[in-house]
């Protein structure tokens, strides 16, 4: 990738959007998904990051898949600006599951491509890493990303517009009509992109369109009713491949090929807690679409439709907050099919439970189990237990140990593009285990977390490119490595942070895994000036080692070693007023030219 970008973006509230006061590695306490019910930061064992929307105005109101880039554990690698994968300690892409404001954001099958996916708008990111199946189905073996929106506070009119290498505005308000309290936003966001290639062709970008709406009532008697509807279209650039490449170098060929997506997701949620607060009744009905047109041809057309019922109910006479131990079970009922092809159409039914207890000495335990039966696989089991153990005030042993399941796609089944598929494929199964330590100063100004992890997969399925099959691996491909992360308040006006990951991922026969770099480093210097803070410089870096990829220029594609690299972003913001801030960015100020997938810079 060689790009000097550089983003000069106007921020301008009638009335600012809520933010919240935690930075990228949470120190205080915050609700997150992690369970059949969301659950404090701090009681929770599974390694996880939350990345709030003052952390995302630091950045430049960048792209999600270059925020996501900068979290432990995780590798985002685009092949070109129209497909980006992300996977989670060297899990494949499409065992990481997507949620966008608690609904699925991938339709059918297949993993979520986060290309063209503004921060805009934006409130927080949760990654949670490690199996998830347990609570939240097959999609979520290796762990899970949620995205959550911001809503329109006040009844002004909010807008933001950004100018630069990324265009885009942004408006959104609230209105209420008696108890019903409703918000609407419209976004549009242009990355112009750059020449992915290296023939010095003309820049691939893609221009994304967003509106949404939301509307909550809550009544007397405890019932919340919640109604989500948001849809995004998507067009991109794209270069053509040259198959006969003798190098990466000739791989891609400038060409004229454009794209277009469509996301549909809606959910309507019913929910009551009991007047003494003591159980929670909860029913979700979501549904999500995908279609995918290249070249102008529809190539993908896709729907998930979810029913879930969910109760939890605290086992003392305290409210389900404060209550010691609480039990929770979750029925759900769920459709996926590709509608190019009706005979793909899968259905599946689950039910789960899960117990949490909180110890008077702050240790927590929370234990999970869920069946999965469908009309195409086999059933399976999945289960998570997650201790996080008081050491002391300021130390916590952390060991989460679960498994994980995911169901082979539809492409993997009937194949397509040349590629035979396997109607005899069996679901790739996980077992993960991490443990660590997590210290943080009395006065909470300096974090540093130390986590171990493997994880063993069975079943693995891969494509033979000699003849174009795809099966299930035999024996098991293991995934293992060290996640190190530190933040520091040097001083009043200066903050470190950074995070390490080492990872080895191998495949059955001890080949490595492609697109997931052994040594993964980022680094941040933040510095506040003016009056209350109001101005700040933000320094980062990301380094890259020991990546490979499949080298499509030699006969079977074989792993070549991809070159190392460093990456430099320098971000200023200032607020000139309450209602008016200021942001600049350069991305890859060196203008060092780097890839994470074999022939696209």
């Amino acid at each position: 990738m060689k790009k000097i970008g550089f983003l000069m973006s106007f921020l301008f509230w009638a009335t600012s959007f809520q933010t919240h006061s935690q930075t990228i590695y949470e120190l205080e306490d915050i609700v997150i998904s992690a369970g059949n019910s969301p659950i404090l930061s701090s009681e929770t064992a599974t390694s996880h990051t939350v990345i709030t929307s003052e952390e995302i105005d630091k950045l430049g109101n960048i792209s999600v898949r270059k925020i996501l880039s900068s979290v432990p554990g995780l590798a985002v690698s685009s092949s070109g600006g129209s497909s980006t994968q992300v996977r989670i300690r060297g899990s494949e892409a499409n065992h990481v599951l997507v949620l966008i404001d608690g609904v699925s954001a991938a339709a059918g099958d297949g993993e979520y491509n986060f290309s063209g996916l503004s921060a805009l708008d934006i409130d927080r990111i949760e990654v949670l890493r490690g199996p998830q199946t347990v609570f939240f189905g097959p999609s979520a073996s290796s762990g899970l990303i949620n995205i959550i929106t911001k809503s329109a506070s006040k009844s002004e009119l909010q807008s933001s517009v950004t100018l630069g290498s990324h265009e885009g505005f942004l408006v959104a308000k609230s209105f209420s009509i008696g108890r019903l309290n409703n918000s609407f936003s419209y976004f549009s966001d242009k990355d112009k992109g750059y020449d992915y290639s290296f023939n010095d062709g003309e820049k691939d970008g893609t221009q994304r369109n967003t509106l949404k709406f939301r509307s909550q009532l809550e009544a007397d008697n405890g019932l919340k009713t919640e109604m989500l509807i948001r849809e995004s279209s998507e067009k991109y650039d794209v270069d053509d491949i040259n198959f006969a490449a003798t190098s990466f170098r000739n791989y891609l060929t400038d060409s004229t090929i454009s794209g277009k997506k469509n996301e549909s997701l809606g959910s309507l949620t019913l929910s009551r807690l009991s007047e003494a607060t003591r159980s929670f009744h909860e029913i979700k009905i979501q549904k999500t679409k995908f279609h995918d047109f290249y070249n102008g041809a529809k190539r993908n057309s896709s729907d998930k439709t979810l029913l879930r019922y969910h109760f939890q109910r605290s086992f003392s006479e305290d409210s389900i907050i404060d209550a010691p131990s609480t039990g929770s079970v979750v029925f759900e009922s769920s459709t996926d099919r590709n509608k190019l092809s009706p005979i793909e159409t899968r259905r599946n039914k689950a039910v789960g439970t899960e117990i949490r207890h909180r110890f008077t000495d702050k240790s927590t335990l929370q234990y999970g189990v869920r069946f999965e039966d469908g009309n195409k696989f086999e059933s399976s089991i999945t289960w998570k237990a997650a201790l996080k153990k008081t050491i002391t005030e300021s130390t916590a042993l952390l060991v989460d140990v679960g498994t994980g399941v995911v169901n082979p796609t539809y492409f993997e089944i009937y194949g397509g593009w040349g590629i035979t598929g396997n109607p005899n494929l069996k679901p790739e199964k996980n077992k993960s285990f991490s443990m660590g330590l997590e210290h943080h100063t009395s006065n909470k100004d300096t974090l540093i977390s130390v986590v171990a992890f493997q994880d063993v997969l069975s079943n693995e399925i891969s494509t033979n490119w000699g003849t174009s099959s795809i099966f299930n691996e035999t024996g098991k491909s293991t995934r293992k490595g060290v996640e190190l992360t530190y933040d520091k308040q040097l001083a009043k006006d200066i903050k470190i942070n950074g995070n390490y990951t080492f990872l080895i991922a191998k495949n059955a026969d001890s080949t490595v895994e492609s697109r997931r770099p052994r040594h993964s480093l980022n680094f941040g210097l933040e510095y506040f000036f003016g009056p209350d803070d109001a101005g700040s410089l933000c320094l980062k870096t990301k380094s890259s080692f020991e990546n490979y990829d499949q080298d499509f220029s030699l006969a079977g594609f074989p792993m070549n070693k991809l070159p190392d690299y460093t990456s430099v972003d320098v971000t200023g913001t200032y607020k000139l007023s309450e209602g008016l801030t200021l942001t600049a960015e350069i991305e890859n100020i060196t203008d060092q030219e780097f890839y994470d997938v074999w022939g696209y810079r």
